[in-house]
């Protein structure tokens, strides 16, 4: 929340919906994001964690839609147990984009491009019974803004 806008002091104050952590790490993250109901062990002794699968009190668990902490998302790839990613809600901030050649402007995929040669004189569906076709679609994908994304390697 703390991530100023380029080239000034402002704060944008965007809470994270995400937060990616090494599969090591999900079990911690449930907890210090206080996922989980109540003590789960037995107070005033080692044995009074959080259960992190317990629940909100509602039986939603993660799924609660009220709770408005990051949800942690297990990357097994990530091997290094202090790296961790944050990212927005896609609806406040879409940062992941697509963008489609015939479609400038992007907001929707085009149907793709379809060529063929049914031309009786090419020869190909006389002799060989063949119809050539070619479909084209032409996309590209990546982070479209660096608000609201981040990661932090931190060794």
């Amino acid at each position: 929340m703390k991530m100023a806008e380029l080239g000034s002091a402002k704060r944008l104050g965007i809470q994270p919906k995400f937060c990616l952590v090494p599969l090591d790490l999900y079990d911690t993250a449930l907890v210090v994001f206080g996922y989980g109901a109540g003590m789960s062990g037995y107070p005033a002794t080692p044995n009074n964690d959080v259960n992190p699968y317990g629940g909100n009190g509602n039986g939603l668990g993660l799924l609660d839609p009220a709770v408005t902490r990051p949800i942690p998302v297990p990357v097994p790839e990530w091997t290094d147990l202090t790296d961790w990613a944050y990212l927005v809600d896609p609806q406040i901030f879409p940062v992941i984009q697509m963008s489609y050649a015939q479609s400038p402007g992007g907001g929707s995929h085009p149907a793709p491009e379809l060529f063929s040669v049914a031309s009786s004189t090419s020869g190909l569906m006389f002799s060989n019974d063949v119809l050539p076709v070619k479909v084209r679609d032409w996309f590209a994908y990546g982070v479209s803004t660096w608000r609201g994304i981040g990661k932090r390697n931190v060794a």
